[in-house]
């Protein structure tokens, strides 16, 4: 039994809409048996490496789980069952899992919902494991594994801070995704789009973060502003402690300049050897020292949100109480066992640890680590009230004065902070600061959020809704338009008309094809860009307004789409190509995959819907959206019953373009005016048009806005490379294009058939991975389309030999019956230069290319010699 590959779904997919999370795991069984019953003491195996667990209540489920092992289910049931609850048990929810069958004996699917990446991932795999220890009657040692889970998910998930801002985004709609460094999260799309960093966001000062960065600079600009500070200096040598003594006065606290998380601090210090040993714990964390006045009061953190006051936490420091039997240290072990202090982001409070600042508090005390303290009495093993050293927080939000809330939305405009959180010393902050002892001890960015939303006794504070009202003040403005197209063929050249069409209307618009991602037309990558990726890099471009972009189905099957939703989904056919690749065996599973897209438009936005496709036209019946189609035929039933009830669509009328929508109609352009239909010879471009035609009008666009994105159009290498892409020679023209499977074939060869008493040259090929069938399919389509074939290789065999796609090639060419002169050249470029250079008048040769760039480049150093005259035609 092995995992043959592992893929992890990040957006809506193929397996499933609505459960963006998924990993997909295809398990060989070998030569196992499949169920549980048929495999020697499969339950009383299982039951064992069960009993081993190191927490009895986690495995509530197990009784059930056995009993159906017993009875029989199928191994990989088991691994699905066992790699949500091993998930489970480390406390991330896995509440959708699914086995599918494959067209191979013994292989199937295993589709499991995560919470973490790397925990599913690892918990599928530990999964198999626990399923070969039992079949080969061997040892796991599943706390080790439960451990392990545990450590993956405290280094990959996220902090509780951020888990719940996350939350609330999913809560609002906002989708977000990682920037481009780890702890960078980016909320909404393109323009619109905001980030966060830990609680600073993308408006956050950078001048408030290097101000508060600096401990005493703080304090001086709070000091000029007549805001209450502790009075302090600062220091940088053990020498200097006489001189800050004498000019701050007992009692003292000492802390690091730029520290963070209270580490380094001491307070309350009377004498100088209390000092001096401070110093050299505050020296462990910064350069410089600051040794300020000790003020006596509660510590208070209050929470600002785009200026506003919105929370506030009393933080008590970390305390034991002596039972009159267990010493200091068995003390703190007893308050750190308690599971709110476990070493886990989802917890607010954090253990106690002894370190060099508790051993100096218990000897001024006069005590040890081995000291038993009465019963009842109550020593504070931390001077500072900072919840990461163990301080409890308790919420005082009602209890704050109006004048101290006002005091703290001051501060921070003062230091120009959007959030920040202010620690300060008050008697009690339910009286005016001015009336009471109240000093500032320090401004932060970034501040901590979990004691607001977890505070030990009252009420719980929604800061993370108020970070998120900050970024997003109104509804959907995080949002930008996004067109998504997929389809068989056609996707790259209706993306490439669409972006065309939204750049003639304003807009800055990013796209992404099988060429490359583009914004604004200026290449930004080159490649094979239509899966998720590059999606969302240009969904996480802050210059584009508007995304375009092409959904290829291998991306789809690969890890899903990069966008929750769209607003308008194109699909422009379903035909032959890719089958028998990643289990898509036949159209129909081709179709559900290119659904995929059409499944994602928002209630209001369209789906663009081919009518003359029987499979795609069928899409519409499992939609949540309008829908609008399109078809060749102006008498299409299909048409016309979706005009009669009010439907919209687009369809070819006496040569005109025409827009139903109900009873209005709408002329668009003379197909023949419209330069990428070749004066409407090409018919697969007419088709082609028709969809970005429809995307325009159910975007919103005027139709003059329509006519002219079609009119300045112009199919060439730069515009749409590689699709009908011609090169004037004198006396011949040469036809590059990227069909690739039989309905290309076959829409090229309609085009081609326009051009009478030509000699026609077509240089072919086939990919590797598709069924010999299909190969054999592309050999006689072309015998019949040209007087004369060479066949090429592609770079990228996928899985094959050479001579066998030749041999398909030519298997499928002596089909056709028809006497055809073919050449075997293997590299394209070459293929290219002898078919040019052997060219006859009035010739058009046609390349079936693969390698784009180089086809074109090949053909244009070829126009270059034509001009100098460096070879005879």
């Amino acid at each position: 039994m092995k995992v043959i590959s592992t893929k992890v779904m990040r957006g809506p997919n193929y397996w499933s809409i609505s459960n963006e999370n998924l990993i997909v795991s295809k398990l060989d069984l070998e030569t196992i048996h499949s169920h549980t019953n048929k495999i020697k003491d499969f339950e009383r195996k299982m039951a064992k490496i069960l009993v081993s667990k190191a927490n009895e209540k986690d495995f509530e489920f197990e009784n059930d789980f056995l009993r159906s092992l017993k009875s029989g289910t199928t191994i990989p049931n088991v691994v699905e069952y066992l790699a949500r609850e091993l998930q489970r048990l480390v406390g991330l929810p896995s509440d959708y899992g699914r086995v599918y069958t494959t067209s191979k004996k013994n292989v199937f699917n295993i589709v499991v919902a995560y919470t973490v990446e790397n925990v599913g991932i690892e918990a599928v795999l530990s999964a198999v494991d626990i399923c070969s220890a039992v079949i080969n009657d061997e040892e796991f040692d599943i706390n080790k594994e439960i451990k392990f889970l545990k450590a993956l998910k405290r280094k990959y998930a996220p902090s509780m801070s951020t888990e719940a801002i996350l939350k609330e985004a999913d809560i609002r709609g906002i989708p977000y995704t990682k920037g481009f460094y780890s702890r960078e999260t980016v909320f909404g799309y393109g323009v619109n789009q905001k980030k966060i960093n830990g609680v600073l966001t993308s408006s956050t000062s950078f001048m408030g973060v290097d101000v508060t960065g600096d401990k005493d600079l703080t304090k001086m600009v709070l000091e000029k502003a007549k805001i209450p500070v502790s009075f302090g200096v600062i220091i940088e040598f053990e020498d200097e402690v006489d001189y800050a003594i004498n000019k701050v006065g007992f009692p003292i606290v000492v802390k690091p300049l730029d520290g963070n998380h209270g580490k380094g601090i001491s307070l309350n210090l009377n004498t100088k050897n209390q000092v001096i040993d401070a110093y050299h714990i505050a020296k462990e964390v910064a350069q410089d020292i600051i040794v300020e006045k000790f003020i006596k009061g509660f510590d208070y953190r209050l929470l600002v949100i785009n200026y506003k006051f919105s929370a506030a936490t009393k933080r008590i420091a970390a305390s034991i109480t002596g039972d009159g039997l267990s010493t200091i240290k068995e003390l703190i072990s007893d308050v750190n066992s308690d599971p709110a202090r476990a070493v886990n982001e989802g917890n607010v409070l954090t253990p106690i640890q002894i370190d060099e600042v508790t051993m100096n508090i218990l000897k001024k005390k006069g005590l040890t680590l081995q000291s038993v303290l009465k019963r009842g009495e109550i020593v504070y093993v931390k001077e500072i009230a900072n919840v990461s050293a163990g301080a409890v927080p308790y919420d005082v939000t009602d209890e704050i004065h109006p004048h101290n809330r006002f005091l703290a939305e001051r501060i921070a405009r003062i230091v120009g902070l959007d959030i920040c959180g202010i620690d300060l010393i008050s008697p009690d902050l339910s009286v005016p600061f001015y009336q009471n002892n109240t000093a500032i001890l320090e401004v932060n960015a970034s501040p901590g959020i979990k004691m607001h939303l977890m505070p030990s006794m009252g009420k719980s504070r929604n800061v993370v809704g108020a970070i998120m009202d900050m970024m997003f003040p109104s509804e959907k403005q995080f949002k930008i338009p996004i067109a998504a197209i997929t389809g068989t063929n056609g996707k790259t050249t209706v993306t490439r008309m669409i972006a065309h069409l939204v750049k003639v209307a304003g807009y800055n618009v990013g796209y992404t094809t099988t060429e490359g991602i583009y914004i604004n037309d200026v290449i930004i990558s080159k490649g094979d860009c239509s899966g998720p990726a590059s999606s969302q890099l240009i969904l996480t471009d802050p210059n584009v307004e508007f995304a375009v972009l092409e959904c290829a189905r291998g991306g789809i099957l690969r890890s899903g789409l990069a966008f929750n939703n769209c607003d308008v989904g194109v699909v422009t056919n379903i035909t032959e190509d890719h089958l028998g690749v990643d289990d898509i065996e036949t159209l129909e599973d081709l179709a559900q995959v290119k659904a995929v897209v059409a499944r994602t438009v928002v209630s209001t936005g369209y789906a663009v819907l081919n009518a003359d496709d029987d499979l795609v036209f069928e899409m519409a019946e499992n939609l949540n959206c309008k829908v609008a189609l399109f078809s060749m035929d102006p008498e299409s039933k299909r048409i016309k019953d979706h005009v009669s009830k009010n439907g919209v669509a687009a369809v070819v009328e006496n040569g005109v373009i025409v827009v139903y929508n109900g009873d209005l109609k709408m002329q668009i352009e003379e197909v023949n005016d419209i330069p990428a239909t070749f004066g409407g010879k090409a018919e697969f471009m007419v088709q082609n048009t028709l969809p970005v035609v429809l995307f325009g009008y159910v975007s919103g666009f005027d139709t003059d806005i329509i006519k002219n994105a079609l009119m300045s159009f112009y199919p060439s290498p730069d515009k749409t490379p590689g699709r009908m892409n011609f090169f004037k020679f004198n006396e011949f023209e040469v036809l590059v294009d990227y069909a690739h499977n039989p309905a290309g074939i076959d829409a090229i060869g309609k085009f081609v058939n326009n051009y009478t008493g030509v000699f026609k040259t077509g240089i072919i090929a086939a990919p590797g991975d598709r069924p010999d069938a299909q190969i054999i399919s592309i050999g006689e389509k072309t015998a019949h389309i040209f007087d004369e074939i060479i066949i090429r290789s592609d770079k990228n065999l996928r899985g094959r030999q050479e001579k066998e796609i030749h041999d398909l090639l030519l298997e499928g060419i002596r089909k056709s019956k028809k006497k055809v002169p073919v050449r075997i050249i293997s590299s394209e470029s070459e293929a290219i230069k002898y078919a040019v250079e052997n060219a006859r008048k009035k010739q058009l040769i046609t390349v079936f290319t693969e390698s784009i760039d180089d086809s074109i480049q090949t053909l244009k150093q070829l126009q270059e010699k034509e001009l100098v005259g460096e070879y005879e035609l």
